[in-house]
């Protein structure tokens, strides 16, 4: 899986399994958009799957390519394809987008 933030890559391979996202500092990804949770979530790699987890007050927005728009609240999502995850908010207006890429 790679991930892409404001310009900056990050893969998830075989030693680097997760990663976690929010506004906290502390985050792997952190996230710059008023609507995101200090803590927001976590994608992480189970067998060859790679799934998001959501664990915010607001919501984590996935747009995979070719489809519609999803909201999770506490839910969990299997990656797929090319897409997009907002925070807090859709796309269209969040800030702050992470673009992922299952290779």
């Amino acid at each position: 899986l790679r991930l892409s933030q404001q310009g900056q890559e990050t893969l998830l391979t075989d030693e680097r399994t997760a990663v976690t996202m929010g506004r906290d500092v502390s985050a792997d990804l952190v996230i710059k958009d008023r609507m995101a949770s200090r803590s927001h979530g976590k994608i992480e790699r189970r067998l060859d799957k790679f799934v998001l987890t959501d664990h915010s007050a607001n919501g984590t927005f996935v747009l995979v390519e070719g489809d519609r728009e999803i909201v999770l609240r506490r839910e969990e999502f299997t990656l797929r394809g090319k897409g997009w995850i907002s925070f807090g908010q859709p796309k269209a207006t969040a800030t702050d987008v992470l673009e992922f890429f299952c290779e």
